[in-house]
């Protein structure tokens, strides 16, 4: 697990790797597999592309305006000598401003008006480390001050806090803790992430907050940038074409209670997430999004999911697999006759 990879790293050495996955219950094969994204992302590109004794000054600044949050977002990840974590979620209500809080150590002193659920807000969240003083750069209560002066969130509501690395890293699991009391881990999550490039995230978003009703709704909705320039163009991940060079990861990240929600429940929304993905990846759509950790419906779906490198892709599996016996259930290549029967 990565948890334990990062207690042993800073037990035995104070170091670490700068990049992460939000969550770090997870196998370390598992994330390798399939890139590894966070708020670091942006600078240093994904888990699989990347070590500093610190501590964390954590910021938090709330929107009520999409496009100054994004706005404010790039600006965020235009200054990575700076800046070393940029991530943002949606405040769909009181509820979802509480759990986004649990993790977050200080005292947050905002009490929007949400019109009865017609209007929600947006949070950016970014980070500066201390090792900056160590390189002989600015203290980071300064960062903190010299980069919140260029934001233009609501005011007064940006909130900093100093937390350990450990703990900032960690902070997913405070969450899942909560979730566990409350009986909402060990039940479906029916998740969807999407890659959208910057000239379609106004799109995808009335598209996604047209699926929501926010009372019925548990969760986070992750909003972020990330440059397209860190990721390998020689993996097989696929991130849409943005000549801007900047897409958004867009992660519905939804727990369902079974007692409001049962598996028709269930299978009910992984179809409205079909269909909205559908239509922001369709090809010559306005969006041109791609799905991130896909589970596509048949090989067809696949082949456009992929698209001009799908004859690479298909060159690499039958050399390094002919016999398909990786992945089959992802739904890719059908496994042959002789493997299956072997198994």
């Amino acid at each position: 697990m990565w948890a334990e990879v990062l207690e042993e790293c800073l037990k035995q050495a104070g170091l670490a790797p700068v990049s992460w996955t939000n969550y770090l219950y997870l196998t370390v094969g598992g994330t390798l597999s399939n890139g590894g994204i966070s708020g670091q992302a942006f600078k240093l590109g994904p888990q699989i592309s990347n070590v500093l004794q610190l501590e964390v000054r954590w910021v938090r600044a709330f929107y009520d305006s999409f496009r100054t949050f994004t706005e404010d977002q790039e600006l965020l990840v235009s200054m990575p000598e700076l800046v070393e974590y940029v991530e943002g979620f949606v405040v769909l209500d009181e509820q979802s401003l509480h759990s986004s809080s649990i993790a977050f150590p200080a005292q947050v002193n905002f009490s929007p008006d949400f019109d009865g659920g017609r209007k929600v807000y947006y949070c950016i969240e970014f980070a500066v480390h201390d090792f900056q003083q160590q390189q002989g750069g600015s203290p980071a209560d300064h960062v903190v001050e010299l980069v919140s002066a260029r934001l233009s969130y609501l005011k007064p509501h940006v909130y900093s806090v100093e937390v350990s690395y450990f703990d900032f890293l960690n902070r997913v699991r405070m969450e899942e803790e909560s979730l566990r009391s409350r009986g909402l881990w060990d039940v479906p999550h029916p998740w969807l992430n999407v890659f959208v490039p910057k000239h379609g995230v106004e799109r995808f978003k009335d598209l996604l907050m047209d699926t929501i009703s926010p009372g019925e709704f548990e969760g986070p909705i992750l909003v972020y940038p990330l440059l397209t320039d860190r990721w390998d163009g020689n993996t097989s991940a696929v991130v849409p074409s943005s000549p801007d060079g900047v897409m958004y990861i867009f992660s519905v990240l939804r727990s369902t209670d079974p007692a409001r929600c049962d598996s028709a429940c269930v299978q009910g929304i992984m179809e409205q997430h079909r269909r909205l993905a559908d239509e922001a990846c369709r090809d010559g759509g306005s969006i041109g999004a791609k799905q991130y950790l896909a589970r596509q419906q048949s090989p067809a779906h696949w082949r456009d999911h992929f698209g001009s490198r799908w004859d690479r892709f298909v060159s690499r599996k039958a050399r390094f697999d002919p016999m398909h016996v990786l992945g089959p259930g992802q739904g890719i290549f059908p496994r042959t006759d002789s493997v299956a029967s072997s198994m």
